[in-house]
């Protein structure tokens, strides 16, 4: 049975999983796929590349096309030793059988992205408060059939995964601040605009 850390999927995540074809490693068993689902958007932070000997916190991204090109290319001799999924390459921007180039580098083209990661998290004060509205937990949003609507018609996928019961405590301004990239700020605004809107 297809487990979380947490528990057993459930039927709302396992409702468009598929059978898929085996890996070598698999002993020819098929797999099952089922869409993902992560705690933040990784993709709020862009490509960041860190020394960890001069820089064990991570404060000082590099922007170094050379030592990125040696890098990529050997994530992606990993990915091939390890048959990554097609998938894995998408994802990452790496070619799955030609040679990784300059044009793979996203480091510097990605800055801004990583710059912007750091911006401070929305403040309470300026998101109007109510029985509907981004200060209220998520399971009192979900529990309200408006609220519901609202919060599917941004992010449906979300809730239907384990993500939904794990921050069902948690205010839609409070994920905003520890899940970086998940509700961008304009998104946040939106859903405040329409929250209030259902509560006047």
């Amino acid at each position: 049975m297809p487990t979380h850390m947490r528990g057993r999927f459930t039927p709302a995540e396992l409702k468009n999983a598929e059978l898929v074809p085996p890996f070598p490693f698999t002993k020819e068993v098929p797999l099952v796929r089922v869409p993902g689902h992560a705690m933040s958007n990784p993709y709020a932070f862009g490509t960041l590349l860190y020394d960890l000997e001069t820089d064990p916190e991570q404060q000082h991204p590099l922007i170094d096309d050379e030592l990125e090109l040696r890098m990529a290319t050997l994530l992606t001799d990993l990915l091939r030793a390890s048959d990554a999924p097609r998938e894995q390459y998408v994802r990452l921007g790496l070619p799955e059988s030609d040679p990784v180039t300059e044009a793979h580098l996203l480091a510097r083209t990605q800055s801004p992205r990583a710059e912007a990661s750091t911006a401070p998290p929305p403040r309470p004060e300026d998101f109007p408060t109510g029985p509907l509205s981004v200060h209220v937990p998520l399971r009192d949003l979900l529990a309200h059939t408006e609220g519901e609507r609202i919060l599917r018609t941004h992010f449906a996928a979300l809730l239907d995964g384990p993500f939904a019961h794990m921050a069902a405590e948690l205010s839609l301004l409070q994920i905003a601040a520890f899940a970086v990239g998940l509700i961008p700020r304009d998104l946040l605004q939106a859903i405040a605009a329409e929250l209030a809107a259902v509560d006047a």
